[in-house]
């Protein structure tokens, strides 16, 4: 009969044959009753396939784990919710050389359930199914020496295994093992071996390893720019349940990059990221729908996505939040004038800038910091603005910058210090900050905080008129320029 279990693997692989469940089973039926026990567990399995095992089916694997076929006493382990039982049939297909129930059996140790924990009996048995070329079980016995559970630490031998888990097939070490490249000195010069490995591990089902491989695509990061297969591979791992990859594939929809720009699925997919979990998306969802872009506008749905976005520390969402109500759009227009904020908006919106400037939004700090230097809805303080801004600028905003330069060059909230001002504003327009340019140009040409130089001043306003500064084309013309 074992000729018929052969048919029936066949069958069941589509090995040389069309692939036929049901062909599978009548050759296996035939070998089983004959007594081969093999036969008798795949009959089982084949039998509970894409529905609840029935009592034949559970009837034939007991059946066959009682004549020592390890397969069958792994299948019943996995299908049974008492822990202890399942520990013990994972044992006993183990001892019957089945090493998925040793890889099954190691999991319980390292989880010490049913059983108790046990780290080095588990690398023990991992190291066993490995040698047998088990992928799983070559990827967790790399984690566990990596962290030296059960087992002596060793970062070369770690590496080794997962190596050798990702050879073997183990989408999940593949991914891991780009990212020890990654974060290791010299990674940057590995970034074509990094590819390769995400582009394995997105092969093998792997949807962060789809992203990621995707950001490098999109971004042209150690690889050539190409944003067409980006798309497809945030496709890919949009569809693997990765929110983030979603979000992004949003955007290159909104921008047509890589993809034929579609409002209608730019939307779809910022809502399925948002839903998911990816407070970025809910955010950019919330902009369309705070500027009529791709849907209807709506300014409550925009208020409720950026709410639900600022609740899980997306700062942007927070500081568009305080934008809107600063800005009183949400209350009504009367006579062709500008909605008025009441008095609740405008603390709603000091204390939402405010959260998102300690939490380290720099435009936040910008934000906040200006309202109290212009005096704007708020009791005029040039040391709140200047702290603000100084905030905002030791987080990397250069408009911050720009901002406390003009107060260090005046000594508004802070002691006059117009070689400070000056710094600050060459700081801001190295950042690519035109209104910076246009204060380190003015000061330069003008010798306010550093020595006079002209025609090296007239060079920064022009290129500061040049990206859109009105004052800076000004202030050349002013020069002469």
């Amino acid at each position: 009969m074992d000729a018929c279990l052969a048919l029936g693997q066949m069958y069941g692989d589509g090995r040389g044959v069309v692939r036929d469940a049901t062909k599978a089973a009548v050759q296996y039926r035939r070998a089983c009753d004959h007594g081969t026990t093999r036969a008798c567990t795949l009959l089982a399995l084949v039998m509970a396939k894409g529905e609840k095992r029935s009592s034949e089916s559970s009837s034939l694997l007991q059946r066959a784990c009682e004549r020592q076929d390890g397969l069958a006493c792994f299948e019943q382990g996995k299908s049974t919710k008492d822990d202890k039982k399942s520990v013990w049939l994972f044992k006993k297909g183990c001892d019957a050389g089945e090493w998925k129930a040793c890889v099954a059996l190691a999991g319980r140790h390292e989880e010490g359930r049913g059983t108790s924990r046990d780290d080095a009996l588990a690398a023990g048995l991992y190291d066993r199914a490995c040698e047998q070329r088990v992928p799983r079980a070559c990827a967790r016995l790399a984690i566990l020496v990596d962290a030296g559970r059960g087992v002596n630490k060793s970062i070369e031998r770690a590496d080794a295994l997962y190596v050798r888990a990702c050879e073997l097939g183990e989408a999940a070490s593949c991914e891991q093992l780009a990212w020890r490249m990654r974060s290791s000195a010299g990674g940057a010069k590995q970034f074509k071996r990094i590819a390769s490995l995400f582009d394995r591990a997105c092969s093998g089902g792997a949807a962060q390893s789809c992203y990621n491989l995707g950001v490098m695509m999109r971004r042209g990061e150690g690889v050539a720019k190409q944003p067409e297969r980006a798309v497809h591979l945030f496709q890919l791992a949009c569809r693997g349940g990765h929110a983030h990859a979603c979000n992004n594939l949003a955007v290159m929809y909104e921008r047509g990059v890589g993809v034929a720009a579609d409002g209608a699925m730019t939307v779809k997919l910022y809502a399925r990221a948002c839903d998911r979990g990816d407070v970025m998306a809910c955010g950019n969802l919330a902009a369309l729908y705070a500027g009529g872009r791709f849907v209807e506008r709506d300014l409550n749905k925009a208020v409720e996505l950026h709410e639900r976005a600022c609740e899980r520390d997306h700062h942007s969402a927070c500081r568009a939040l305080a934008l809107i109500f600063r800005g009183g759009e949400l209350r009504p227009r009367r006579g062709g004038l500008s909605p008025k904020p009441t008095e609740a908006d405008l603390a709603r919106a000091v204390g939402l800038f405010s959260g998102a400037c300690h939490a380290g939004d720099g435009p936040s700090c910008f934000e906040l910091g200006r309202m109290y230097v212009l005096g704007r809805d708020v009791k005029r303080s040039w040391s709140k603005g200047a702290k603000l801004y100084t905030r905002g600028c030791d987080g990397g905003h250069s408009r911050s910058c720009v901002g406390l330069a003009a107060m260090y060059e005046k000594g508004r909230g802070v002691p006059l210090d117009r070689a400070r001002g000056f710094e600050l504003a060459r700081r801001g327009c190295e950042a690519g900050d035109s209104l910076g340019c246009t204060r380190y140009g003015w000061m330069l040409s003008r010798g306010i905080g550093t020595k006079a130089d002209q025609e090296a001043g007239k060079k920064i306003l022009r290129r500061a008129c040049e990206s859109g500064s009105e004052l800076g084309c000004e202030r050349l013309k002013h020069l002469g320029g």
